[in-house]
């Protein structure tokens, strides 16, 4: 059932300006539907906004045989949630995205009262205006649509306190800290329960312990306040456009709690690589993170997938194995470490001379190291990799557990 289709003609072009001015939205869904020619009804991923669940609805009207009618995108509040005692008041912007951004179509929708009757709110725009092909919304039958949402109450829920740190006059508020030339009204003892930094910079014996004003430097105003809203009793979440720069601030900002939370993210999260997950946990020093990389690594779904046909930098190969003529890029430090034969290759006194170990006939040379009687298909293989660790004196690599595999 559609709304009223007199909505959208409030709808302007290329306005970007907020419900709120200076206020940034409680949360923003971006969806990007494809296939539209074809949408009847459908939802987009939901988001948690206040500890409850959001999602948005598109739905299409088409008239006899194909041409649409109207377009709708509506947002829908706490749709899993079976109490009738919730309400929640709060105001919305939905844009649909052009390819020229300063004809985005941009339609703001007063505050609204969502509750168990009515959990959703949203718009309805003409369909030519959207479908037009030399319009520049659809590309490649896709639509790029955002619904930004501004809470201003949320009860009859245990949610989450939320905190404004815009308002000087908050209770919590007796510091301003400058950032970006724009102030930010924080607790002093609250941060300094949780950061040794700023436990030092306010207690300590620095210039800045007794001001009520304090500039920071390079440092971004809104990732600043969602570390703030992850270190308050708002707690709000890690995700994966935040983890990255609140791993940088908690670590700058000495914060061992946002630290040890957007670890517990990294641990967790399937999208991130292991391989980039090492290279965080190196940076940073997260000792979980490596042990659990460590741990996954004896699992064959968890392996991290290095391609040994090609060099993988100074740091991970420095020597050449020639495998039926063909290259694989190692380690000698690595390997020389868990094969006495292989350290006396690597590492023997004795130049472009045939080396034999344990009956295998080696060739150190300018270009790598020969190995023969080994085919190149077979390096990897269970079999094969057993075999192995008993021709090369493969040490410490966990026999036990390898025959148990």
């Amino acid at each position: 059932i559609f709304r009223m289709a007199s909505e959208v003609e409030s709808a302007r072009i290329g306005d970007t300006n907020d419900p709120a001015p200076n206020t940034k939205p409680d949360g923003i869904i971006r969806w990007e539907i494809d296939n539209l020619s074809t949408l009847t009804r459908r939802w987009s991923p939901s988001m948690e906004i206040y500890g409850v669940p959001w999602r948005l609805n598109a739905e299409t009207l088409k008239r006899p045989p194909s041409v649409f009618k109207a377009f709708a995108v509506y947002a829908y509040a706490n749709y899993k949630n079976e109490s009738t005692l919730w309400e929640c008041r709060c105001t919305f912007k939905i844009i649909v995205r052009n390819i020229d951004p300063a004809m985005n179509i941009v339609h703001t929708i007063p505050t609204q009262t969502l509750n168990y009757n009515v959990n959703n709110c949203g718009t309805v725009f003409r369909g030519y205006r959207i479908m037009n092909p030399s319009a520049g919304f659809v590309n490649n039958d896709k639509v790029k649509i955002e619904m930004w949402i501004y809470v201003k109450s949320f009860s009859g829920m245990g949610c989450m306190p939320r905190f404004e740190f815009s308002d000087p006059c908050a209770a919590h508020a007796d510091l301003t800290l400058v950032i970006e030339g724009k102030p930010v009204h924080a607790n002093r003892q609250y941060l300094a329960i949780h950061s040794d930094f700023f436990h030092a910079l306010f207690y300590g014996d620095f210039v800045e312990k007794g001001r009520a004003t304090l500039k920071l430097e390079d440092i971004i105003y809104d990732e600043f306040i969602e570390l703030l809203h992850v270190i308050y009793p708002s707690r709000k979440k890690i995700t994966d456009d935040s983890y990255e720069y609140l791993l940088k601030l908690g670590d700058r900002f000495q914060i061992m709690f946002v630290v040890e939370r957007v670890q517990d993210f990294l641990i967790d999260s399937d999208k991130i690589s292991a391989k980039d997950k090492k290279k965080i946990a190196q940076q940073y020093r997260l000792r979980r993170l490596e042990e659990s990389l460590t741990s996954r690594a004896h699992s064959t779904s968890h392996v991290e997938d290095i391609d040994f046909s090609v060099s993988q930098g100074e740091n991970r190969s420095d020597a050449v194995l020639m495998v039926e003529g063909k290259a694989i890029y190692v380690n000698k430090q690595h390997l020389g470490m868990y094969s006495s034969a292989y350290h006396k290759l690597f590492f023997g006194n004795f130049f472009d001379s045939l080396v034999v170990i344990d009956g295998n006939p080696g060739v150190k040379g300018q270009d790598g190291f020969k190995l023969e009687k080994i085919e190149y298909k077979d390096i990897g293989t269970a079999e094969h990799t057993f075999d192995g660790m008993r021709k090369f004196n493969l040490k410490n690599v966990g026999y036990e557990k390898f025959i148990e595999f």
